[in-house]
């Protein structure tokens, strides 16, 4: 194919592809926050309610998923308290409000510390205590676990100890490591031919957690039949680097550093590919 028609085939599909999918991986995941269990008798419903509040701000920071509304984590909540907090009945009750995934935990450790700050007295040259300057330092201990409704197992969990202003990271790094985004080659970033293009356009920006320098591997997608069941299979073919992001958030500049040839190879036998950030 003529590499003047090769690109005007891309430069279409990525009009028709940025219409159709912009933010639509924000918000194709449903999830629900079930009301954190506690094993630690000093702590309040009030700390527990702001606890579930957070993960649930964080969840919703990550841009991967539509949370659902509070009335349904309430239902959620109740079905799973008269069923003397059953999985299987909060599953049920999961698929039947449209859930895709719920979160459950349990707290294990929950603690208020009132802390001066200390500054250094500019005549006695010494650090003393400024009483006005007083903070609280909130630390929760716990445990939790993302389900999929659907098969009814666990596809994340993890473990967290520290304070309150930590859980955004926390969270964020255990969706980017469970829940990564996928991203596409749009656009090949060249006027002349395609064996002399080296940068791309790519679906996805900082809105996705990508930065400056961030590695991307690219993967065809095959499928593979075993023993009567139809697989999908991701077969490593390249790799990229950012080099710019869009202000925009949704698009970015990238180098290919690996497997430039197999890369345009695919795209114009218009095979299925897709990135993930390494």
């Amino acid at each position: 194919m003529d590499f003047k028609y090769f690109r005007f085939f891309v430069l279409l599909f990525a009009f028709l592809f940025s219409f159709l999918t912009t933010d639509a991986q924000h918000t194709d995941l449903s999830i629900g926050i079930v009301p954190f269990d506690s094993k630690t008798r000093n702590i309040n419903q009030e700390a527990i309610t702001r606890l579930n509040r957070q993960i649930e701000l964080a969840l919703y920071r990550t841009r991967r998923f539509k949370m659902l509304n509070r009335q349904d984590v309430q239902t959620l909540a109740a079905v799973r308290e008269n069923e003397k907090r059953n999985l299987d009945s909060s599953l049920d009750q999961g698929v039947a409000i449209g859930a895709d995934y719920i979160v459950k935990g349990t707290i294990l450790r929950y603690s208020k510390k009132k802390t001066e700050s200390l500054r250094k007295d500019s005549i006695a040259g010494k650090l003393v205590k400024v009483v006005d300057n007083v903070y609280t330092a909130t630390n929760y201990g716990f445990e939790l676990k993302i389900i999929d409704v659907s098969k009814g197992s666990i596809v994340a969990s993890s473990q967290y100890s520290g304070t309150i202003n930590g859980i955004n990271k926390h969270i964020g790094d255990l969706v980017r490591k469970h829940f990564p985004y996928e991203f596409h080659i749009v656009e090949i970033l060249s006027m002349k031919s395609k064996d002399k293009a080296k940068d791309v356009l790519l679906h996805g920006g900082f809105l996705h957690g990508l930065s400056k320098g961030a590695d991307i591997n690219i993967y065809e997608i095959t499928t593979e039949e075993v023993q009567g069941q139809k697989l999908k299979r991701e077969v490593l073919i390249g790799r990229l680097n950012v080099n710019n992001l869009d202000t925009g958030g949704h698009f970015s500049k990238c180098k290919i550093t690996k497997g430039k040839k197999e890369i345009f190879k695919k795209m114009e036998a218009g095979i299925e590919l897709v990135g993930k950030k390494i």
